[in-house]
């Protein structure tokens, strides 16, 4: 078994369906969409509170942490 504490911008894990690292951000700050057609995503809020938007734009899914998204590969 491995433990890690990595520094954000570290990636754990790059493989053809997974994609893991580790991301802290800033108050008001977000990341810009994007699409991982072949790779699941996960996201796991340790601290915090947010808002987690659709590609589409039209659903906004709010977030009180500690809690976890999953968004399936190839979501539109």
């Amino acid at each position: 078994m491995q433990f890690l504490k990595p520094k954000p911008g570290t990636v754990i894990a790059d493989l053809p369906t997974v994609r893991c690292a580790m991301a802290a951000l800033a108050p008001g700050s977000g990341y810009p969409q994007h699409r991982h057609p072949a790779s699941d995503e996960v996201y796991l809020f340790l601290e915090g509170q947010g808002e987690i938007m659709e590609m589409d734009g039209q659903q906004v899914e709010p977030f009180d942490a500690p809690m976890q998204a999953m968004i399936p590969a190839g979501t539109p």
